[in-house]
């Protein structure tokens, strides 16, 4: 992952240097392709054994207003391996996955347009526990922010931090679904992807 950072990073400003800082007025539907790293930490001892860190991919669709604001539908998936492993279990990876429907607030420096993010995000882990197919799910709110540098009218590089606070109280055995007690949860989401505009 820190390659692909320093990858990007050296792209971005190779770039940079050659273009010409011309405000261009994006607005439309877009897309987004994303790599993401990704950590989850439970608050709550028991499920500490739950807690860990892994990569993913994503896609995001919106509608851009010019300028300042989009609104976006947002999934991710991925793989997370526990930081410790609980022998009380057979629980060595599992696949979280986030849904997020939210807004992007942007700033328009030509080229550059940072800009911060909340969502709503439903949140949900899969995993095999003893044989059978499992998972948690809940809800939360993502809050972060990130950078898009246009390298073309329609193109541009993108890299994000979202971070997701909020609860799992639902689990799954099999078949059956029942509530348990909230278990809060945060988990943080590095992206680094592409961003197109369609239509330009």
């Amino acid at each position: 992952m820190k390659f692909v950072l320093f990858s990007a990073l050296c792209l971005v400003l190779t770039i940079s240097a050659q273009a010409q800082p011309t405000a261009q007025r994006i607005g439309g539907f877009f897309a987004d392709l994303h790599l993401n790293s990704a950590t989850l930490k439970l608050d709550d001892a028991s499920a500490n054994a739950m807690d860990g860190h892994g990569r993913g991919v994503g896609v995001l669709v919106g509608y851009s207003f010019p300028r300042y604001v989009a609104f976006y539908i947002e999934g991710n998936g991925g793989r997370i391996n526990p930081d410790d492993i609980d022998p009380r279990t057979d629980v060595v990876s599992y696949r979280p996955l986030h849904l997020d429907v939210g807004t992007q607030l942007m700033v328009d420096l030509g080229p550059w347009r940072p800009y911060i993010d909340i969502a709503f995000t439903k949140r949900s882990m899969e995993f095999f526990l003893n044989g059978l197919e499992s998972g948690m799910s809940g809800t939360g709110i993502t809050y972060g922010g990130g950078l898009r540098f246009f390298f073309a009218p329609a193109l541009a590089l993108n890299a994000s931090l979202k971070i997701t606070q909020g609860a799992f109280d639902k689990v799954d055995v099999g078949l059956t679904q029942q509530a348990i007690p909230a278990i809060d949860a945060r988990s943080a989401r590095l992206n680094i992807g592409l961003s197109w505009y369609l239509g330009r």
